[in-house]
């Protein structure tokens, strides 16, 4: 019995300290825009580096983020401000309605999303705008 206390006892000790670390693992995932949706449509909002291609990239180097009506939403990538830009001088972000996409998916037609052209906007976005408007994109 005092055996089995005596390798517990550490072995608790050692739980309950790293329980009290501070968790130091970053996120994957960086903050690049602010979104304000300013419409009553619910936004899907794809965000791609493939500039000066000006089609949405069936590759891997986008994301997108769904914006709800009259709402804001941190657009979020997995590389930081500085890591972009250094890939590229313009980052570009594609507006579609959700509802529209959804539908678009769903359809058998087998066109890609890109050749359709179903996007409400697209913003070119350089870090020297996005400095004059803190980081926020507003829509429309």
């Amino acid at each position: 019995m005092k055996k089995t206390v005596i390798l517990i006892t550490p072995l608790l000790i050692i739980l309950f300290s790293s329980m009290m670390c501070e968790n130091d693992v970053k996120s994957p995932y960086y903050t690049f825009v602010t979104f304000e949706n300013r419409t009553g449509l619910r936004l899907e909002v794809c965000t791609s580096l493939d500039y000066p291609d000006t089609l949405l990239s069936d590759e891997a180097h986008y994301t997108t983020n769904t914006v709800d009506c009259n709402a804001s939403e941190e657009i979020k990538l997995p590389y930081s401000r500085g890591e972009i830009f250094a890939k590229t001088a313009i980052v570009q972000l594609f507006v579609f309605d959700h509802n529209v996409l959804i539908e678009a998916e769903l359809d058998k037609s087998q066109v890609p999303i890109r050749d359709r052209h179903l996007e409400l906007r697209r913003y070119e976005l350089s870090r020297e705008w996005l400095e004059e408007h803190n980081w926020t994109v507003t829509y429309p």
